[in-house]
């Protein structure tokens, strides 16, 4: 099953059934514009670490702030926890990338 497969059929229902519209809807576009535009063809399995971090130095390339680079972060975590549960893919790649925090620092 490729990441769009894998999206279009199982993380896209999961997330409208289960989450806020809100948070779904924001967390299905961030996967398919993070993650599926540049490796949607490709298996869950076959995403490495090295990937999950060339999306996030694409990111801060753009100087998008870190709020935004986190939830990206966690989009993309849940998106392999669950490819992980289904037996889409052998690890989270999202656990071995550099870690992503949020900027609590810059809230008011």
């Amino acid at each position: 099953m490729t990441n769009n497969e894998f999206f279009e059929t199982i993380y896209k229902p999961y997330q409208e059934q289960h989450m806020t519209a809100g948070t779904s809807y924001i967390r299905c576009n961030i996967i398919k514009n993070r993650l599926l535009e540049q490796f949607g063809g490709e298996s869950p399995n076959d995403i490495s670490y090295l990937m999950i971090e060339s999306i996030y130095d694409n990111m801060e390339n753009q100087h998008l702030k870190q709020n935004t680079v986190f939830g990206t972060y966690a989009a993309l975590y849940s998106f392999f926890r669950m490819a992980v549960e289904h037996g889409e893919c052998a690890e989270n790649p999202v656990k071995y990338a550099r870690t992503i925090s949020a900027d609590i620092v810059g809230r008011n």
